[in-house]
């Protein structure tokens, strides 16, 4: 049995059985032959290689690439999708919680029956599934859920009541039915706002039930046509 990252495999193939073999008569010394012929021919069994077996290189580079790819996923939906999804923490859960599902099912699969009960050895056996399958699927339902509108364009005006700034970007929170949502939106439009400005959001509902913000606007006061 051998231990890689993507889970426990099993060395020996099911499908191999042993079997006596006649390999006939064996092989006599020749009682004519010298002390080194002898040892010469010895030497030759001993250095003679045994072809090894070696498991295809795309199996142990395919749970690497699924885990990288799923974290280029999750960062490449997390700024448009999963921050402007309002209420977006049961999707994430649920996502994840399938993610760990079939991450439990493969690990279940590729365990030998006499190991499956040994927690440690499931754990070891589904790998790098087990991070990279909640990633992938949290970023694929926040890219279906805002990508399928099931309802018309609903547009609100949110008071804006927090500026953050960050290292890279600034964070807008405007106040939503009493809690703040940190909304994403175009680089030019946070820097011209301020906590006495107000935002005009665009929601639609998706696949899975959750409001997404779509468009963002300013809201122009009669203050600022003058």
């Amino acid at each position: 049995m051998e231990l890689w990252v993507g889970g426990l495999i099993q060395a020996v193939d099911d499908d191999v059985t042993l079997d006596t073999v006649d390999d006939g008569p064996e092989d006599e010394l020749d009682p004519t032959a010298t002390d080194d012929e002898l040892e010469g021919g010895l030497d030759e069994e001993a250095d003679a290689q045994v072809p090894e077996r070696h498991a295809p290189r795309w199996k142990a580079w395919m749970p690497w690439l699924v885990f990288f790819g799923a974290q280029a996923a999750l960062i490449g939906e997390g700024r448009w999708g999963l921050e402007n999804t309002l209420d977006v923490w049961p999707l994430v859960g649920a996502a994840a919680g399938v993610g760990l599902m079939i991450a439990g099912l493969i690990a279940w699969s590729r365990t030998p029956k006499e190991l499956r009960r040994y927690p440690r050895l499931l754990v070891l056996s589904g790998g790098i599934w087990w991070v990279a399958l909640p990633l992938f699927l949290i970023a694929a339902s926040s890219y279906i859920n805002r990508s399928f509108p099931q309802a018309e364009e609903c547009c609100r005006t949110l008071p804006v009541v927090d500026l953050n700034w960050t290292r890279r970007s600034l964070n807008v929170y405007v106040s939503r039915d009493g809690e703040r949502e940190r909304i994403e939106m175009l680089r030019e439009i946070k820097e011209q706002l301020t906590t006495m400005d107000s935002l005009r959001c665009c929601t639609r509902t998706g696949l899975f039930g959750f409001d997404h913000v779509g468009r963002v606007e300013t809201v122009i006061t009669p203050d600022d046509r003058r």
